[in-house]
């Protein structure tokens, strides 16, 4: 946490990230309900949230 009590951009992406490869972990293993989700799916729904990511990032970049 920095002084204004955020989170670090940098925090947030370790987390993002470790959240990416157990959600496809998750989905190679078939793991119940995530086996039911194509595999094209998953990576999609990941790119998704990085997507969304990067522009919540450069918005508030642009704001400060």
């Amino acid at each position: 946490m920095n002084s204004r009590g955020e989170v670090s951009w940098s925090t947030y992406y370790v987390v993002l990230g470790s959240f990416s490869i157990a959600f496809a972990a998750l989905i190679l293993l078939t793991a119940f309900p995530f086996g039911f989700l194509p595999t094209g799916a998953g990576v999609l729904i990941v790119g998704l949230l990085y997507l969304g990511s990067a522009i919540a990032h450069r918005l508030y970049e642009r704001r400060t």
